[in-house]
């Protein structure tokens, strides 16, 4: 399986986030709530480099719901 890295910023911390292609929306929300102490519920995930009309269509078209998988929301190592 693809390992995927990238880093979140969260205030002014940065954490480096590494977790396979296969691993959810919601997984990466579990990963970032015992980060950051944010529960999953009240996340609102950002993604710098997405133009923000394809951020626009992918919210629209639901692409970032829990069970979507990383790769299928897009997120690429940076």
């Amino acid at each position: 399986t693809l390992l995927v890295s990238f880093v979140v910023t969260f205030q002014k911390d940065r954490f480096d986030i590494s977790l396979p292609s296969t691993a959810t929306v919601a997984n990466l929300k579990e990963r970032l709530a015992t980060l950051t102490n944010v529960p999953k519920e009240n996340q609102k995930l950002m993604f710098k480099g997405i133009s923000m009309v394809f951020s626009l269509i992918l919210t629209i078209v639901g692409m970032l719901k829990d069970n979507v998988t990383i790769a299928e929301a897009g997120i690429k190592a940076n």
